[in-house]
């Protein structure tokens, strides 16, 4: 009977202590997102004000969060992340350039520095990157010790779960290049993803859209999309989704793509093919290319830009939305977003994908 008991009240402490450590990252997770108010966080959570306050509270006595008031609201009381206990590491390796941004556990951005790099292969990468990174860290105004999650934004085909950076179209020498000693080079825990990944949580952060249900598409060099469904993308089984750019496009498309066949939509539509068909050439493909992205995904979002697209999206915007939605099965999509690359910080986004890591830690030091 006494071991009966003793097992009992074993299963209630922890199940008591699961439930408190699920409420704990609930309610750091909703404040990381803006959702800020004992009211706001309620009705997104359930909790009853009690708990609600309760919990405030001895965040607030831990420093946790911090109190403010809005300039045309001074009775309610909002809540923040304190921006100066853990941070969060995004790095973009260009073709010539390493960009850093710190980045704090409610997304605001602390810092941007970038560094010159030689051209990169499989011999010098790590150490590239390593260089840049002493650079970045000699010139920062922040302890780099608080950073708890370093992401590197790199271009091609990325193996996340090992590490490795198997090809890109910008850095033609890589192949197969193992990133796993990074892990003594960088500051936490190492991630590294697709850049379209990142470009995508960067501009979704900038327009407040990050957990809608979007597809966001790229055109540059290239054509990249990332489908995201409540803040999560889709990666694929081997990383490689979104490569719309390589269905074939036009039923007389002899061009040869650069992954070695030939028709390829990138053919037609990226900043090679706006140097040697000219603007006008981009409409048709580019038509094709958002229709199928909707018909495909049917998001609550689509969101466009690039660099080979921009000047005309904007030239003329209501047009485009229009021939899209024409095009489309249903009209869709609801929502139809244009972003400038001004507003695309390609290492934010990088750094915006450490959230989660970084509310796990608070969660964690909370439920001590």
């Amino acid at each position: 009977m006494l071991y009966y008991n003793m097992k009992n009240k074993t299963k209630n402490f922890i199940r008591q202590k699961q439930m408190r450590s699920e409420t704990v990252r609930s309610l750091v997770e909703c404040i990381s997102r803006g959702i800020d108010t004992k009211r706001k966080i309620m009705a997104e959570t359930g909790f009853s004000w009690g708990s609600v306050a309760t919990l405030t509270t001895e965040f607030l006595d831990s420093g946790v969060i911090v109190e403010y008031n809005v300039e045309n609201d001074r009775r309610t009381t909002h809540y923040r992340l304190t921006n100066d206990e853990y941070y969060a590491l995004g790095v973009e390796v260009a073709s010539r350039k390493i960009s850093f941004s710190l980045a704090a556990a409610d997304g605001t951005l602390l810092e941007t520095l970038s560094f010159a790099v030689e051209p990169i292969n499989n011999t010098n990468c790590c150490e590239i990157i390593k260089s840049a990174y002493e650079k970045y860290s000699a010139d920062s105004r922040f302890d780099n010790d608080k950073i708890l999650v370093t992401a590197c934004a790199l271009t091609g085909a990325v193996d996340g779960e090992n590490l490795v950076w198997l090809f890109s179209p910008h850095h033609p020498e890589i192949k197969e290049c193992e990133l796993a000693v990074l892990k003594t080079v960088l500051p936490g825990k190492l991630k590294v993803e697709h850049d379209i990944f990142s470009k995508a949580r960067s501009i979704y952060f900038h327009h407040h859209i990050e957990e809608k249900s979007s597809v966001f598409i790229h055109v540059g060099e290239g054509i990249g999309l990332a489908a995201c469904t409540q803040g999560e993308f889709f990666s694929g089984k081997r990383g490689f989704s979104g490569e719309i750019g390589h269905i074939p496009f036009g039923s007389n498309n002899s061009a040869v793509c650069r992954c070695g066949k030939k028709g390829c939509l990138e053919c037609s539509l990226s900043l090679e093919a706006l140097k040697k068909y000219g603007v006008s050439s981009l409409a048709e493909p580019f038509t094709f290319l958002c229709v199928t992205a909707v018909n495909l995904f049917d998001p609550e979002y689509l969101v466009v830009g690039g660099e080979a697209v921009e000047e005309m999206i904007f030239s003329n915007s209501a047009h485009w939305q229009q021939t899209i939605r024409s095009g489309a099965w249903m009209q869709a999509p609801e929502n139809i977003l244009f972003y400038r690359m001004d507003d695309c910080l390609t290492s934010f986004g990088a750094a915006l994908g450490c959230r989660r890591e970084l509310v796990d830690f608070i969660t964690l030091n909370v439920c001590r």
